[in-house]
């Protein structure tokens, strides 16, 4: 079914108005009170706002689904925040990873806001739901980056990988690779389904995921060798130095580059695909 068509001009300039007012209304509610009821109301409003935003600039009223997907999305950032999180705080124990501070919520919302606002002026349509999934989590996503920090919890994460044979430090590399490849994982997935609808399923790009997570953990690795020489003569330090420090910063570039060139790409509305990985 279609949606319906607004056609009087001055009806479309009160719902920008109003558009404008609620957004306001939400960001008051969502980050100046406290109530378990404000992360609903703050979807609610924050729908309502995107609802008149689109029907001032495209002349189309949203359908009830798309009003209820924008009130879900909204109320699950408002639901995440938890005020009393420091910006950027290493997770002590594993719910902490489906928590944002206040800054993160409201650049996640700020982002999830401004995507539904852009959407219909570009291709005069509302966000599909697999777009506005991805939206919703790729915060989350990157909240696996705070748990290289936390020593403890990668702990527990190698030894539940290896069932508790390998010591501390191994499970600790092990739970840090689990880690850098959950997060290029889902972050190109959560990439991929905005994009296309789909996860990618091209074995070559896990494969790069996988060996470009592997390097950056043998980064820390190949930076400690040089101390096994310090007896060694100078020139032979040195050569070694050199290249275990090269070693070292490729392996951490390179899990960058991947990352964020395939992030790029996305942006540009071209999905990651292994040859395009290659690439970075």
């Amino acid at each position: 079914m279609s949606a319906a068509k607004i056609t009087a001009p001055t009806f479309r300039s009160l719902a920008g108005i109003g558009a404008l007012l609620l957004l306001a209304l939400c960001l008051r509610s969502a980050f100046g009170m406290e109530h378990p009821a404000m992360p609903v109301l703050t979807g609610l409003t924050a729908a309502l706002a995107l609802a008149l935003a689109q029907s001032s600039l495209t002349g189309r009223i949203p359908k009830l689904q798309e009003f209820l997907t924008d009130a879900a999305v909204i109320t699950l950032i408002a639901a995440a925040r938890d005020p009393s999180l420091p910006v950027w705080q290493i997770p002590s124990q594993w719910s902490e990873l489906l928590r944002l501070s206040t800054p993160g919520a409201s650049v996640a919302a700020s982002i999830y806001i401004a995507s539904a606002l852009i959407m219909p002026m570009r291709e005069d349509r509302h966000l599909a739901w697999h777009e506005s999934l991805s939206l919703l989590a790729i915060p989350f996503v990157f909240n696996l980056l705070l748990l290289i920090g936390a020593r403890g919890l990668l702990q527990q994460l190698g030894g539940w990988a290896s069932n508790g044979l390998l010591h501390a430090g191994s499970a600790i590399d092990v739970g840090r690779f689990l880690v850098l490849f959950a997060f290029v994982e889902l972050l190109i997935g959560a990439l991929s389904f905005s994009i296309t609808g789909r996860l990618p399923r091209d074995a070559r790009l896990h494969r790069l995921l996988a060996g470009a997570s592997i390097h950056a953990v043998l980064s820390v690795e190949f930076a400690s060798i040089p101390q096994l020489f310090g007896h060694a003569p100078i020139f032979v330090q040195g050569a070694i130095a050199i290249v275990c420090a090269a070693l070292a910063q490729s392996g951490l570039w390179a899990f960058v580059y991947v990352a964020t060139g395939v992030a790029i790409e996305a942006v540009a509305g071209r999905p990651p695909t292994a040859a395009a990985a290659h690439l970075h």
